[in-house]
């Protein structure tokens, strides 16, 4: 019996017959659909059953698909930032097709979906059950717990916001969650001290002047700001600046995946004299691979050796 994970083979979408049930197969991941499909091969590996220009998704069946896919494609990330980056890229989803809908500023939309999404999500899991006869049983078992997991973290994180709770007064206050949350998931950038003076000296001027308060409590605290902030020039060199500034260790308490996050919630930008929402994908793309290089940097950061100090300046 073959006791090593298969997971790794399917997320790095390999060509084998070691599946569990021996059948030749390879996975692939569609990553704006958040699933993967199965192309099979003759037991030999030489040939392909389906030939690419025949290929849909009834003789090449989707076989895994919402976080059970995430969860494989994103293997060996950090849980935390996986279990959110999946939730918000789904509620951004969410958000911007019902927005645009007659009476959508009467709903509160990101309480609305959290209901939405355990009941989508519960039935995408089953579904995704088709992809364990291809997996060791150890796999399947710690797929299992991830999604407890992930289901007890959403509960946590975003359940408390239904109107349900209101009815339940044995749960905890909004704020003793989020301080809860604080300590427990770390989820926030948090600032090396030194460093926060010059960075808001770079930022400020691309903020609003009545907004400068609210920028440096957010870059001191980390704490979510009310609403959002609006950065006036292309969202590419925002985040690039906080991609760098992660890079050198200037930003801690936090993954990559958390990071996009949180520069999701917390700005906007302004995009050809249109303010616009940052996407999950957007900031995937420029802080946690090199797809997108910023061509216009706002700050560089360079190491004084003779001081050992961090000098963070003007581009």
């Amino acid at each position: 019996m073959n006791l090593k994970s298969l997971i790794p083979n399917v997320k790095e979408e390999a060509t084998s017959n070691r599946w569990k049930n021996e059948k030749g197969a390879e996975f692939q991941y569609n990553e704006t659909e958040i699933w993967y499909q199965i192309i099979e091969l003759t037991p030999d590996l030489c040939t392909y059953i389906i030939n690419p220009c025949e290929r849909n998704k009834e003789n090449c069946p989707v076989i895994a698909l919402g976080f059970v896919a995430y969860l494989i494609h994103n293997w060996g990330k950090p849980e935390t930032g996986m279990y959110t980056g999946f939730y918000e890229r789904c509620l951004s989803d969410f958000i911007n097709k019902e927005e645009k809908l007659p009476g959508a500023f009467m709903r509160n939309l990101r309480n609305e979906y959290y209901k939405n999404h355990i009941e989508e999500e519960n039935a995408r899991v089953s579904y995704s059950q088709k992809i364990y006869p291809y997996l060791t049983d150890n796999d399947s078992k710690l797929i299992s717990q991830y999604l407890e997991s992930y289901f007890d973290f959403i509960k946590i994180k975003y359940g408390y916001q239904t109107p349900e709770s209101s009815k339940h007064p044995e749960q905890h206050s909004i704020l003793e969650i989020d301080r809860d949350l604080n300590i427990k998931i770390k989820q926030n950038p948090i600032f090396k001290p030194e460093t926060i003076e010059p960075i808001i000296n770079l930022l400020k001027s691309f903020f609003h002047p009545e907004r400068h308060n609210e920028l440096n409590a957010l870059l001191e605290t980390g704490n979510d700001v009310l609403e959002p902030l609006i950065f006036l020039d292309n969202g590419n060199r925002l985040a690039d600046a906080f991609k760098q500034l992660i890079k050198a260790d200037i930003i801690t308490g936090c993954d990559q995946i958390q990071l996009e996050n949180w520069i999701f919630k917390n700005f906007k930008y302004i995009h050809r004299g249109q303010k616009r929402d940052y996407t999950q994908k957007y900031l995937n793309d420029i802080i946690s691979t090199n797809k997108d290089k910023c061509q216009k940097p706002i700050l560089n950061i360079m190491l004084d050796k003779s001081t050992g100090k961090i000098i963070i300046s003007k581009t």
